[in-house]
């Protein structure tokens, strides 16, 4: 890592704090990390059926091929919903699109931790028992590493995104 050139900036930012007008509900944190889930969520929504069989009915899962394969649609998804609603994010003059890039790549780890509670309901146990709890615990670690994972692929594809936006910019006013 040291070898590694520092990021360069294309424009450099000025010391004087602007301030964010008054957004739109639908540009507010929730809503944005709601409507940044569902489809990353849609794209991996079977193969995590299968995952989570294969799991916690100890059935047998041999395509991992295909599931490399979801992985990538998973990325791509995830990337291309984090760079558009950063630029709605930055269209309405909000420049705090760090951490909701972030917020908004990870949020399809919320949605797997919800479907993983309607999966259990159909491993026909019993709520509040010693399995329940060991279920619950697993599949939050599960969600809490595709929330990160998912973020990150979120944040890196704003961030590249807005290197090359701004960078066109700071050519066109040279």
């Amino acid at each position: 890592a040291a070898k590694r050139p520092i990021v360069d900036f294309p424009i450099e930012p000025s010391n004087i704090p602007l301030e964010i007008p008054d957004q739109h509900w639908g540009l507010s944190a929730l809503s944005q990390m709601a409507l940044a889930g569902i489809l990353p969520f849609g794209a991996i929504f079977v193969e995590s059926y299968f995952v989570m069989s294969s799991i916690w009915m100890e059935l047998s899962y041999f395509v991992f091929g295909f599931m490399f394969l979801v992985f990538w649609l998973f990325a791509m998804t995830t990337a291309a919903v984090s760079m558009i609603l950063t630029f709605f994010q930055l269209n309405a003059e909000n420049h705090d699109w760090w951490w909701q890039s972030f917020l908004n790549g990870g949020s399809v780890g919320i949605y797997i931790f919800f479907y993983s509670i309607t999966f259990f309901q159909r491993l026909e146990a019993n709520y509040f028992s010693l399995a329940f709890i060991y279920y619950i615990g697993y599949m939050g670690m599960v969600s809490t590493a595709i929330f990160l994972i998912g973020g990150s692929i979120g944040f890196l594809a704003s961030l590249w995104f807005n290197c090359k936006l701004y960078g066109a910019f700071a050519r066109q006013k040279n």
